[in-house]
């Protein structure tokens, strides 16, 4: 859920029969916190853009300093090694481009999980319609 919609947004009782009515509400208050949802992650994202140029930009200045190690077999300097005196350098940039990329990916998994309950919504929608439509012919 979002921040601000997280205590408004309710579960559906698995036990309750819901009306057509109660399933379009239900459908719109998705709707909506799809598009809160959407918002947030392009926010996300472009934090994230800029923490990364923020943290590539220092990597490249750090990757000229002289006491940057040089990756070599013969003196057991390996690739991580390397990253680790990097990210051991500029370690408060390195964890916010780090954490914004979380962010950003569990925006984007919640963006998903939302668009899945919009189809399962608009599933019972349909149903509950073909339902008050025999219904109806019935009466």
């Amino acid at each position: 859920m979002t921040e601000t919609n997280q205590q408004d947004f309710t579960l559906l009782d698995p036990e309750a029969e819901l009306s057509t009515d109660e399933i379009k509400r239900h459908f719109k208050r998705l709707n909506n916190e799809l598009a809160i949802a959407g918002q947030k992650l392009k926010a996300a994202r472009f934090a994230e853009l800029q923490a990364e140029r923020a943290w590539k930009d220092k990597r490249t200045e750090l990757l000229l300093d002289d006491r940057c190690p040089d990756i070599d077999r013969s003196e057991n300097v390996s690739r991580q090694d390397r990253e680790d005196w990097l990210t051991g350098q500029a370690p408060d940039l390195w964890w916010d481009y780090r954490g914004k990329k979380t962010v950003r990916e569990v925006a984007l998994d919640y963006t998903r999980t939302l668009k899945e309950q919009v189809k399962c919504v608009q599933s019972l929608n349909a149903t509950a319609r073909q339902m008050d439509e025999l219904t109806w012919r019935h009466a």
